[in-house]
């Protein structure tokens, strides 16, 4: 589904600067930058993945195969454009678990696309979290790892000092 804003907006209108959306080949991000959005989302699948899993099973919870990117090269150009307008993209790698295939095919992923500064990676299980603190990258703890209480918050704050924590969708802002 495309989010469509009214458009023309208001001078200094910067409403929706904060907001992380997801995005895909298909998105407009032109029109999203114009208007203001700053901060993105993607999931990228190396293309030997997708040959052997298709949407099967996923690397990072976007399940359906028009979520996905495929190739390095449109990657490459979605995250320069972003960053041509000062903007954020962070790799979604917030799969539950990961199994010995998965966790291989994650850090050929890494290796492929090292050369791309992703301003954080949103990550969603223990495996991929130690990976990518091995590797010193930027982290963003996913709504997938259930960090319901101040404890695990402290928990997973300490051990991975991440950039952001997302918390669970249904948790109430009294939590």
């Amino acid at each position: 589904m495309r989010v469509r804003f009214p458009s023309p907006w208001p001078k200094g209108f910067m409403i929706y600067q904060n907001i992380v959306l997801g995005i895909d080949s298909k998105t407009n991000l032109e029109e999203l930058l114009l208007q203001g959005v700053k901060q993105f989302y993607i999931g990228y699948i190396p293309i030997s993945w997708k040959n052997k899993y298709h949407s099967q099973q996923s690397l990072n919870r976007r399940y359906l195969q028009k979520e996905q990117i495929y190739n390095l090269n449109e990657l490459e150009n979605i995250y320069n454009t972003i960053k041509n307008s000062n903007g954020k993209l962070y790799l979604t790698l917030n799969a539950p678990f990961s199994n010995n295939e998965m966790f291989y095919y994650t850090k050929n992923l890494l290796d492929e696309t090292k050369h791309i500064l992703f301003d954080s990676y949103i990550a969603g299980n223990i495996a991929t979290l130690e990976l990518l603190k091995e590797r010193n990258l930027p982290i963003t703890l996913s709504t997938t790892l259930g960090i319901y209480s101040s404890i695990s918050t402290s928990f997973f704050i300490k051990r991975f000092n991440p950039k952001r924590v997302v918390l669970p969708r249904d948790m109430m802002f009294s939590e």
